[in-house]
């Protein structure tokens, strides 16, 4: 995923979250050739809808929670958050929302345990913060 410079490491996600799966069909789009770029406010929307689940709990008929690796889920879902964040330059209402929900799955599912493991999680809130910081910042 090029331009995340905070999580340089190459990271293979096999079967890559819902929010993340948007963000990453999302900025394909946005960023790619002429014949999906259409396709850029459709993508756009579903990770909106992807957020969103996560914001509204105990929905029926919503699965946002994480399956067999809570960690790897809240990890790909923050990642999604920043990615489709700094894409869209923080120019959504949305947006703070979207911080809001990022560290708060940060604060609920970054590991206690300093490994190396945790270095990613560092990372990760790293970007959560550069997109904050432009965000406050605003267009421009």
């Amino acid at each position: 995923m090029p331009g995340l410079h905070f999580l340089p490491s190459t990271q293979p996600f096999e079967s890559p979250n819902p929010v993340l799966l948007a963000s990453m069909l999302y900025t394909s789009a946005a960023r790619g050739s002429e014949e999906v770029a259409p396709l850029t406010p459709d993508y756009f929307r579903v990770v909106c809808c992807a957020i969103a689940h996560l914001s509204i709990p105990d929905v029926p008929g919503l699965e946002a929670g994480p399956n067999d690796d809570p960690e790897a889920w809240a990890f790909q879902t923050v990642l999604g958050i920043v990615l489709a964040g700094l894409l869209c330059e923080a120019l959504t209402r949305a947006t703070g929302v979207w911080i809001s929900v990022g560290y708060r799955l940060i604060l609920e599912h970054s590991p206690s345990r300093m490994d190396e493991a945790s270095q990613d999680w560092k990372k990760l809130f790293s970007g959560l913060q550069v997109f904050h910081s432009q965000m406050m910042a605003g267009p421009g």
